[in-house]
């Protein structure tokens, strides 16, 4: 996602390319990829990116979140534990 154009040189250059940011959060093993919107050419494919990343990662998609300036693509590669409580507080793991 860039736009590019060439130098007096001949040479390409990237003039403008959109924008993303990851988190890597180990404890709940995630990966958060946050793609700016800025009122730009890029800010309809930021937003379409679901099987792209998908795709790249390896990964499924768990969440999007979409914010007026930002959208969050959220990816486990960890899976969370789930976990049962039984009326007599006893915890049943299960996957």
């Amino acid at each position: 996602l860039y736009t590019s154009e060439k130098d007096n040189s001949g040479y390409e250059k990237i003039i403008r390319s959109a924008i993303l940011k990851y988190e890597l959060d180990n404890q709940n093993g995630r990966i958060i990829i946050k793609a700016l919107i800025r009122g730009d050419e890029f800010s309809k494919k930021v937003q379409t990116l679901d099987d792209v990343l998908a795709g790249v990662l390896e990964l499924e998609l768990e969440e999007k979140i979409t914010h007026p300036n930002i959208v969050e693509y959220h990816f486990y590669y960890k899976k969370p534990d789930r976990l049962i409580l039984s009326p007599h507080d006893h915890k049943k793991e299960i996957d």
